[in-house]
């Protein structure tokens, strides 16, 4: 997907060890058993909003829109389809509104694929050996004949074209040649369901951080419109809003988008090639 010259967003890179446990409220942030903002009226659903306020988020559906590529404009549907996420959860604008954070970093079992199992044992990783003075005793199972063999795409980010790697288990490399492919499989197909594992993750990754942000957005824009009718006579107390920071959207990059890239440059390539062929030269044309 081409990037767009009004919105340029950062990719996602990373592997996460572990969870991340909710935050706990904080004084500021109460829970929402415990917390009311003071606006009136209280909105809790779509049919409580006006056909302006239904609107008033059109941009960002535009910005989420470039970002995941799906080319979404501003209409009833996808209005209808921002709102709902909005009240999601039995949200209303008497709740907090808390930030989504950072976009979750790529889990292995977002990028691995298994392709089938070792042929014979491998020899321990060069990271397994780094560790093994703090981890005595520890045995490769996961290096050893017959245990799990996996493949992961690798998208260049900076160029055209995406690589492939085997590995182990532990996401440590080892020589394809070493893998006994599952049954009917060749190493085309193989590479094929990683690419389609890959993007599939991907897209629930970042789609659903870009999402979290824009309904961050949106309800943060919805208190401050009803903040801004509060009669100043009646103080409220409500937490600060969310400013809209694009820098904050991760632009979703998949192995689809660069593989079409690299059939548009071959078909380029074919195309010139066809007016300037280049002539292998043969030893009998020396003579």
């Amino acid at each position: 997907m081409p990037q767009s010259a009004d919105l340029l967003l950062p990719r996602a890179n990373g592997i996460m060890m572990g969870s991340i446990l909710p935050a706990a409220p904080t004084p500021s942030q109460p829970p929402s058993s415990q917390y009311s903002s003071g606006l009136a009226p209280r909105l809790a659903g779509v049919e409580n909003l006006s056909e302006s306020q239904k609107k008033c988020c059109d941009d960002l559906i535009i910005l989420s829109s470039r970002a995941n590529g799906t080319r979404e404009v501003p209409s009833h549907e996808s209005r209808h389809g921002l709102w709902r996420r909005v009240f999601s959860n039995h949200w209303t604008t008497d709740h907090p509104n808390k930030h989504p954070g950072p976009i979750r970093a790529r889990r292995a079992v977002d990028a691995m694929t298994n392709i089938g199992t070792w042929r014979v044992d491998l020899p321990p990783s060069a990271s397994l050996g780094k560790r093994k003075r703090n981890d005595h005793g520890r045995k490769n199972e996961h290096r050893k004949a017959g245990a799990a063999a996996f493949i992961k795409p690798n998208i260049n980010w900076d160029d055209f074209g995406v690589s492939f790697s085997v590995c182990d288990a532990n996401s440590a490399n080892a020589n394809a040649k070493y893998v006994s492919l599952r049954e009917g499989w060749t190493l085309q197909q193989a590479r094929a369901e990683a690419m389609i594992h890959w993007d599939e993750r991907e897209c629930q990754r970042v789609i659903e951080h870009n999402e979290d942000l824009v309904v961050c957005w949106a309800r943060s824009r919805l208190i401050t419109s009803l903040r801004a009718l509060q009669s100043e006579s009646h103080p409220i107390t409500i937490p600060d809003e969310v400013t809209v920071n694009t820098d904050e959207l991760v632009r979703l990059v998949t192995c689809a988008d660069r593989v079409k890239e690299m059939a548009t440059l071959i078909d380029e390539s074919e195309r010139i090639a066809g007016s300037r062929p280049i002539h292998r030269q043969r030893w009998q044309d020396a003579l």
